[in-house]
């Protein structure tokens, strides 16, 4: 005959044909629990602050990306407004130099 024996803050004893076999300690078990419910708590707040960082992270790649763009066209229109002067003194100077 298999009986069951749990008292709050001793060993659970199962008894097996008369002999009691110990197998676990209640307080043991619940600390065991809620240390582990502890654990995947932290672990849950670290995994959101990774995601939070990734995220930020990402919106901060997306502005640099974005100024970079922004800065090439800016060079670009430079480059292209630097031509268009020099085509223009070239013009300038070629035309008043053959009149005179």
């Amino acid at each position: 005959m298999i009986s069951a024996n749990f008292p709050a803050d001793r060993l659970c004893l199962f008894t097996v044909a008369g002999d009691a076999i110990p197998v676990c300690n209640i307080n043991e078990h619940k600390f065991l629990k809620t240390e582990r419910a502890d654990d995947q708590a932290k672990a849950a707040v670290v995994h959101q602050c990774a995601l939070e960082m990734r995220d930020s992270e990402i919106h901060l790649r997306e502005a640099e990306t974005k100024m970079h763009d922004a800065l090439a066209h800016a060079h670009s229109e430079e480059a292209e407004l630097l031509h268009l002067k020099i085509e223009y003194t070239r013009l300038t100077s070629s035309g008043s130099g053959s009149g005179s």
